[in-house]
């Protein structure tokens, strides 16, 4: 193992708070000469009104305008992490749909870097970003730099997944027993509580009785929003 790996992952491993663990990569970033940068990850829910964790140390009047016009909506970096784990670079052609965001972040310095998407083993979305005022990213660079804070990145998401969806989202937290994961996957694939029961040779009272107590647990209105809660949070 590289030693930059087992220094990140010593490091990283500890008990920190959300912005110890953004400070060192914000330290990382720096060595290799960008001096702004931050870390962003998408809740995976709600599904609707999708709630975003950003922490970053942008020029504060930058973030300010970012915040106010919305830019995180149309921002061609994020919508890229929405599908893609490949990193993509700040440049005209990625702003070419939207160069008024490209354009007032250069009026702050915030002129030319990357954008590295990552996923946990749940889904859950991360994205760090690295710019600085001088010099463009060549693809040199891009290749030296881009396995450590693909590496950090992936450390970050850990993490800070596990600092922030309990505190967001009390029903990662949540333990389904092996029965109502059994029951929870056959609605998943669209089966009634009868057909349930036939396959898991159990009655239909018994199936409900699972399926209530998972709707239970993860604070769902019905079983369709507790399956989707039970999907998304990794729980099936």
């Amino acid at each position: 193992m590289e030693k930059w790996k087992e220094d990140d992952f010593h490091a990283l491993s500890k008990k920190l708070s959300e912005q110890e663990f953004f400070d060192y990569f914000s330290v990382r970033s720096a060595e290799i000469g960008f001096e702004y940068c931050s870390f962003g990850m998408l809740l995976p829910l709600p599904i609707n009104n999708q709630k975003f964790i950003i922490h970053n140390n942008y020029p504060a009047k930058w973030w300010q305008i970012y915040q106010n016009k919305n830019y995180l909506s149309v921002d061609p970096t994020v919508r890229h992490a929405l599908s893609s784990v490949e990193p993509i670079l700040r440049n005209e052609k990625t702003y070419a749909a939207v160069p008024e965001i490209r354009e007032e972040a250069h009026e702050h310095g915030m002129n030319y870097g990357w954008a590295q998407p990552v996923r946990d083993v749940r889904g859950t979305i991360g994205m760090v970003s690295l710019i600085r005022r001088l010099e463009d990213v060549e693809a040199v660079e891009l290749d030296r730099h881009q396995p450590r804070i693909q590496h950090i990145a992936q450390l970050l998401l850990l993490g800070m997944t596990g600092l922030i969806l309990p505190k967001e989202l009390p029903e990662s937290t949540v333990q389904l027993t092996v029965r109502e994961r059994e029951v929870m996957r056959w609605t998943a694939d669209g089966k009634t509580s009868y057909e349930i029961g036939r396959i898991l040779i159990i009655s239909i009272g018994t199936v409900n009785y699972h399926i209530n107590n998972a709707v239970e647990k993860l604070n769902a209105v019905n079983k369709t929003q507790a399956v989707v809660k039970a999907a998304l949070l990794g729980l099936l």
